[in-house]
């Protein structure tokens, strides 16, 4: 495996002037503008540790208001509508003693299928138990004790190091991990020294576009998972990732933006446009990109592993 540097270089050159397009004050999905920044930053927290495989066993969808939502956006959507209810609800103290009767309540609508439900319930209690024993139940002082620091050393951790005390945001490639900080940077609460440690917060769709894009040049042997032939295993999955992640680290640096900025776009073209069945080659805004003219391995799919990091 690795990272092809005329399809980076490419890359680079198309995505060089992306601006961010996740709107971290939306409120559809997420608290308002002047909220409390304890009350954000414990939001964003405890959802973004049940943000993971929505579409596996059946699809995570339903209308609300007009507006069709799948995946996460139904997730945020759900979990916004239960904040407006009951404010309270995503604090440390509710999440350490959250019942599966309780997140299906808001979570599983009738109608609608949500994977490993018990999973998730376990995810946030770790979260809240450990914030209430850690940090006073306070999702800022964990804030404050990394010192606006993405990484640091055993003295003076930075947000990288202190996350991964939680179950959910153990993940060897910190995805998760990367997403909340992505959230928090966007929201003004955590405003990283270190932005050169910023990464891309590695899920299936960029893991897909990195493999089809031919970013990552995969010997022969990985074609049976790319067919999905059989599951990867865990070992295989968190390799593949932190490829990935270095080479799109590669084209952000070549790009000169942010991965998270990167992480946005990539996000939203492996969910509408490159697709897990059916790729719209001809709507992609990279097919010149793409090694092939967006023909380069099409049938490719992302090889799947059952967890939670994604």
């Amino acid at each position: 495996m690795r990272i092809d540097s005329d399809v980076a270089e490419k890359l680079a050159e198309v995505v060089s002037d992306l601006k961010p397009t996740m709107n971290a004050f939306d409120e559809r999905f997420f608290p308002g503008k002047g909220e409390e920044e304890e009350i954000v930053a414990s939001y964003f927290l405890f959802m973004t540790a049940i943000d993971h495989r929505t579409r596996i066993r059946g699809s995570y969808e339903m209308e609300i208001g007009g507006e069709v939502l799948f995946g996460s956006d139904l997730l945020f959507r759900l979990a916004r509508l239960r904040y407006e209810a009951d404010p309270e609800f995503f604090t440390a103290k509710r999440m350490a003693s959250l019942t599966l009767k309780e997140f299906r309540e808001v979570f599983i609508p009738d109608g609608v299928n949500l994977w490993d439900p018990e999973v998730r319930v376990a995810l946030l209690r770790d979260v809240g138990s450990k914030l209430l024993i850690l940090y006073d139940g306070k999702a800022y002082n964990l804030l404050e004790r990394a010192g606006d620091r993405i990484r640091g050393n055993p003295m003076e951790p930075g947000l990288s190091e202190l996350l991964k005390s939680f179950i959910a945001y153990s993940d060897p490639v910190e995805k998760k991990s990367f997403l909340l900080m992505k959230f928090l940077k966007r929201r003004g609460i955590f405003s990283p020294k270190d932005e050169e440690n910023e990464e891309v917060a590695v899920d299936n769709h960029l893991m897909r576009i990195a493999i089809r894009t031919g970013l990552l040049r995969l010997e022969k042997s990985w074609f049976p998972l790319l067919r999905n032939e059989r599951s990867s295993t865990l070992e295989e999955d968190i390799a593949l990732r932190i490829m990935t992640r270095a080479a799109l680290k590669v084209v952000a640096e070549k790009a000169q933006i942010s991965p998270f900025t990167l992480d946005d776009f990539l996000w939203s073209l492996g969910r509408l446009v490159c697709k897990v069945d059916k790729p719209e080659c001809g709507e992609c805004s990279i097919r010149n990109a793409c090694l092939g003219g967006g023909s380069w391995f099409g049938w490719a799919r992302e090889p799947f592993n059952e967890n939670w990091y994604y």
